[in-house]
């Protein structure tokens, strides 16, 4: 699968800092909103991750499923990481491109396993699936691109989905004088 443009189209990040498990940080760099969230590499912090990922999501005003479908794509590379790569933590990284309207969330893990999503077009019978296998097929379904690359000390397994854009802003000129849609006559009527 070719690499996403995620990890090349941006500069290089600063090596990671040490921090306290579950601080998130955010930062705004070209206007991309980027957050960081480190949690312990246990299953009980899949709630911390999802939770996060739902707060930044309602916060730039995603609609419900696209939140739903984030917050489980995160729920299963975070469970990927646990299950599969060594060491002491886990981090989430999500970023918010406005001007694309699309977001991405990494898992940052110590595994240097390289990341395959399991064939499930080989079988139309549930019972022939493995007990386990299917998380990165899921997220090939319903991620807009999903990918990896390599870290000096793991690796971050990442998807990116596209954000609808708002339609009520079709066919309104931005900046340009006009205060957007008008408010419904009998709404205007009510409140003189």
């Amino acid at each position: 699968m070719a690499r996403s443009a995620f990890p090349s189209t941006r500069r290089a990040d600063p090596p990671p800092t040490e921090r306290s498990p579950g601080a998130p940080r955010a930062k705004v760099a070209d206007g991309d909103v980027t957050a960081d969230l480190t949690v312990p590499s246990d299953p009980r912090s899949a709630r911390a991750a999802r939770d996060f990922v739902r707060l930044r999501l309602t916060g730039i005003g995603a609609p419900a499923e696209v939140v739903d479908d984030a917050v489980l794509l995160v729920s299963e590379l975070h469970g990927n990481a646990v299950r599969h790569a060594p060491g002491a933590h886990v981090t989430v990284r999500f970023v918010h491109d406005p001007k694309r309207s699309v977001f991405t969330v990494a898992v940052q893990d110590h595994g240097h396993a390289h990341p395959r999503a399991a064939d499930t077009t080989d079988t139309t019978d549930p019972a022939e699936l493995k007990d386990s296998g299917r998380g990165l097929a899921l997220v090939a379904a319903i991620a807009t691109a999903w990918g990896w690359h390599p870290l000096p000390d793991g690796k971050a397994v990442w998807f990116t989905i596209d954000l609808p854009r708002a339609s009520w802003l079709e066919g309104y000129p931005i900046n340009a004088g006009t205060p957007g849609p008008r408010p419904h006559r009998h709404t205007v009527e009510r409140y003189r």
